[in-house]
């Protein structure tokens, strides 16, 4: 987390009924020097490559949707985020 110091944090807000416990992010409370929210995917994306930010989240990337300039790369953190997946199809 200390090589991202210097870097504009961006961060998803879905709204004035997001809960905190169902955050997309995971360490969303620690202190960032810059921080940015925006309320749609798209603008964190184009914020994420015109400002050479970051996010962090699952690091589930579509490179068809999302292009090959956004990359996860792993956090050297002890934390761990939890995903629950939903599907209407019989699997």
């Amino acid at each position: 987390m200390e090589d991202l110091v210097e870097f504009p944090y961006l961060s998803y807000e879905q709204g004035i009924h997001n809960s905190f416990y169902f955050s997309e992010e995971i360490l969303s409370q620690e202190h960032h020097k810059k921080s940015i929210v925006v309320s749609d995917r798209a603008t964190l994306f184009n914020l994420l490559i015109g400002l050479d930010g970051y996010t962090i989240t699952t690091g589930i990337l579509n490179s068809n949707l999302n292009g090959d300039n956004i990359v996860a790369i792993p956090l050297d953190v002890d934390t761990d985020i939890e995903l629950i997946y939903y599907s209407t199809r019989k699997i």
